[in-house]
């Protein structure tokens, strides 16, 4: 074998290494997937527009993690328990957090200079996004250079 295959290897094997290292805190995971059953049952965080087979798969791999890990401590799940267990849960986490991004969140909002009010609906993560982007454009320079009085004159530097 090669150099660049054994570098490949193991570059390739430190995020499973690492995903099977991090432990977790059992009935931390256990309240929360509670919290989600309840959320996948009612229809609430964005679960009300996913596919019933979606919402199946979600309860199913619950199950899959609740069985293994109820009742037992973290120090007593096997190694192969302990990386089957963050598996779940990663994929759980992941899903939960896109479900709720592509809910559709609605505003009402007023037309600048007029008392007009209309509704805007986007999506949660375009909504995020939106208000990063505004946020990131708020902390940037404050005062044009031509208007900086810094400096003399209120000139630029060199002006």
């Amino acid at each position: 074998m090669n150099i660049k295959g054994l570098l490949l290897a193991a570059a390739l094997s430190i995020p499973l290494l690492a995903m099977a290292s991090e432990a977790f805190d059992v009935q931390e995971v256990i309240v929360k997937q509670e919290r989600l059953r309840r959320a996948v049952d009612s229809g609430a965080a964005g679960f009300s527009e996913v596919p019933s087979a979606k919402k199946q798969e979600v309860l199913q791999r619950q199950d899959e993690l609740l069985a293994l890990i109820r009742g037992r401590s973290y120090a007593e799940l096997s190694e192969a328990e302990r990386t089957q267990a963050n598996e779940q849960i990663t994929w759980l986490d992941r899903t939960a957090t896109q479900v709720a991004d592509e809910r559709l969140v609605c505003e009402r909002t007023k037309v600048a200079g007029t008392n007009r009010v209309t509704r805007v609906c986007m999506t949660a993560r375009r909504k995020r996004e939106a208000l990063e982007a505004a946020q990131k454009s708020m902390t940037g320079p404050k005062i044009s250079p031509q208007y900086d009085l810094t400096t003399p004159g209120g000139r630029p530097p060199g002006g």
